[in-house]
């Protein structure tokens, strides 16, 4: 457990902007660089790394957002028992490589930012690609390749009796070779 970050009265939420440079520290102790920003959500903010430990290159790492309210929020290990779970893995889910939690002090409270390094695509979600309009740009049958691709991933969760709590346009990932 890594404590000794006072964040005073900065709300939670916003404390990955206001204290980046502090939250970087912790995570370089656990072997990691943060290169950029990739995305933000309510839960979480997501980040763009290298993992130093030699394990995985590039690496994209999720750190929930914790407001202090005493709410619990998914254990890190629960994303690598869902892969556990699985019967296989499919060709278009993003690989979990590891969870934990670094731990930061705020008002004399532990306060605990959990944390999934995952494997980092490089392309544009869906969202971002319907707002461009790049479905009529590459024309129909390029689309249903892709749709497919999507199918076929909930085909798998179904088959797996898993759910995918966050099924957005936002968080499904298109490579440039139109990979999902």
């Amino acid at each position: 457990r890594h404590k000794g970050i006072q964040l005073g009265d900065i709300d939670l939420s916003k404390h990955l902007k206001a204290e980046q440079g502090q939250i970087e520290e912790l995570l370089i102790d656990k072997g990691f660089i943060l290169l950029g920003t990739v995305g933000k959500g309510s839960t979480a903010k997501i980040y763009k790394a290298i993992d130093t430990r030699g394990k995985w290159n590039k690496v994209t790492i999720r750190i929930e957002i914790r407001k202090d309210d005493g709410k619990r929020i998914d254990a890190p290990g629960k994303a690598l028992k869902f892969k556990k779970d699985l019967k296989g893995w499919h060709k278009n889910l993003v690989n979990i490589y590891d969870a934990g939690s670094i731990w930061i002090e705020r008002n004399g409270k532990d306060i605990e930012l959990r944390y999934h390094v995952l494997e980092f695509v490089e392309g544009r979600s869906v969202e971002d690609l319907i707002k461009d309009r790049y479905f009529e740009k590459i024309g129909l049958n390029e689309t249903l390749k892709i749709m497919l691709q999507i199918i076929d991933v909930f085909n798998f969760l179904v088959k797996n009796r898993k759910t995918h709590k966050d099924f957005r346009y936002g968080a499904i990932l298109i490579t440039n070779d139109n990979k999902v």
